[in-house]
């Protein structure tokens, strides 16, 4: 894993631990329950980015493809 990917990763988990230390001192059950969500979503988040380094297969965009910029593309043959 590169530094800026170890980096992505730690920011992620502090990011969770947050959340979840903050859903600790929450009475509000939804907002309890949105808060251990998103801890949850930042930590899939770190694990994705830890396992995309080890793979090492190149990222594809593809055209029309909804992260592709529509002017990267020349449709004329």
């Amino acid at each position: 894993m590169s530094d800026s990917e170890s980096v992505k990763a730690a920011a992620y988990r502090l990011h969770a631990a947050h959340c979840a230390e903050i859903a600790q001192g929450t009475s509000d059950r939804e907002g309890r329950a949105t808060l251990l969500m998103m801890s949850l979503a930042w930590l899939r988040l770190a694990e994705l980015v830890e396992k995309n380094s080890k793979s090492q297969l190149p990222v594809v965009v593809l055209a029309g493809s909804p992260q592709s910029d529509p002017d990267d593309y020349d449709d004329k043959p």
